[in-house]
């Protein structure tokens, strides 16, 4: 009788005879995609921020958004993938500047919801990229309702993946700051309270270009604003 290989019969079990030795396999970086099973994770042990495999794909324009717990605002996870990229795949992110800061309950900073990157391919015929990087912060421009649920949860917004159990309050200020974030970047809002419509055409359709356009001048507006009152 001859023996059929494991590949051929496994998409008929639930998983492997041995479960010890996938795992050993696995924490010696010995699985391979050729192997009759393979080890699925939603790849925060790798890389949090799904960046790695968008410019190994070579995507022009990437907008990544951190909701990381990063309380210091240390920037981990960017950090993990920009070295992970550069040391794997050859290809350099620069960003020019990155003005996010920690949440300070004494004095509430005024700080940048996002920051613009260069991505910079060392192939001949892919252009170079751009990356939008997107983080949440509590700063002097929050709403009202964001700032008092703040004011009473020392926390947010950087409550750690663990916690799966948000109150209706907490679940409704994390969108909240997140739609005036996204408001603050766009020129929906701005300090002085204007409101604009955008995108004119259809609230479920965005133009990506017209995106980063809106982000360039958001940023050039805040440093603009900043160098004044320096």
């Amino acid at each position: 009788m001859v023996r059929q290989p494991e590949s051929a019969t496994a998409w008929k079990k639930n998983g492997p005879d041995s479960s010890f030795r996938r795992f050993v396999q696995e924490a010696l970086g010995l699985t391979t995609d050729e192997q009759p099973f393979v080890y699925l994770s939603d790849g925060g042990h790798f890389e949090n921020l799904g960046l790695y495999e968008m410019v190994r794909r070579r995507c022009h324009i990437i907008v990544v958004c951190d909701a990381g717990a990063d309380p210091s605002c240390t920037l981990e996870d960017l950090g993990n993938a920009i070295r992970k990229i550069y040391i794997d795949l050859g290809v350099e992110i620069d960003f020019e500047r990155v003005d996010m800061r920690a949440r300070d309950n004494c004095s509430p900073k005024r700080g940048i919801y996002c920051a613009i990157g260069r991505i910079c391919y060392p192939d001949t015929h892919a252009k170079e990229g751009k990356i939008i990087y997107i983080k949440p912060g509590l700063y002097e421009d929050a709403p009202a309702d964001v700032k008092a649920y703040a004011a009473a949860d020392a926390k947010f917004p950087h409550d750690g993946t663990l916690n799966q159990w948000f109150t209706e309050s907490q679940f409704e200020s994390y969108r909240a700051l997140g739609e005036h974030a996204i408001k603050m970047m766009t020129g929906l809002r701005d300090s002085a309270g204007k409101t604009t419509d955008w995108p004119p055409h259809s609230p479920s359709i965005v133009d990506l270009l017209d995106f980063c356009q809106r982000v360039e001048d958001y940023l050039q507006a805040r440093e603009a604003s900043a160098g004044d009152s320096a």
